[in-house]
């Protein structure tokens, strides 16, 4: 496999910068987000477990989602198949 580099995750930037983003970063950090949770969910693809340190940013300013492993295919309501409710990391637990 082969992936873009990105120099940093959400959570590492933000303690790079002490902690807060300024109005117009986090308006196109926001817009990326809900634009790639769009494109996600229109391939019917549920993530599952977005957090800062699965948001990735390039040095252009450009957002990538990351660790899909807990993401499912998302199924029509009613079509018998259920999600598990344990989704998140033992770590948290």
């Amino acid at each position: 496999m082969v992936f873009d580099y990105c120099e940093h995750d959400l959570t590492g930037y933000m303690a790079r910068l002490g902690g807060a983003l300024s109005s117009p970063e986090v308006k196109c950090v926001a817009l990326q987000l809900l634009k790639g949770l769009a494109h996600l969910h229109a391939g019917g693809v549920l993530h599952r477990d977005l957090k800062a340190s699965n948001l990735l940013l390039t040095s252009g300013g450009r957002l990538q989602l990351a660790d899909f492993g807990l993401a499912r295919e998302h199924l029509e309501q009613g079509s018998g198949a259920r999600l598990t409710n344990r989704v998140i990391t033992l770590w948290y637990r």
